[in-house]
């Protein structure tokens, strides 16, 4: 289920990026700033690596024990 719901957010964000012309917007700042595209991939990566701890910790745990963490972690 995440990864059909990651999925269908990818494909609709990429054709929304080409309809509203932000994809020419966003590779004209990756050439005027090309280290961001570094810090781009990883901030993705780092989402990505958090979403299967967030999966692990409900497929072993359960989803209070993940309500708990996610909370404390917050504070």
């Amino acid at each position: 289920m995440m990864f059909s719901m990651n999925a269908f957010s990818s494909a609709f964000l990429s054709i929304m990026l080409v309809v509203s012309g932000e994809l020419i917007a966003f590779f004209n700042f990756l050439v005027a700033y090309p280290g961001a595209l570094r810090e781009i991939l990883l901030f993705s990566v780092s989402g990505a690596i958090g979403q299967c701890f967030i999966f692990k910790t409900v497929t072993d745990f359960g989803p209070l024990t993940c309500s708990i963490v996610t909370t404390l972690r917050k504070v």
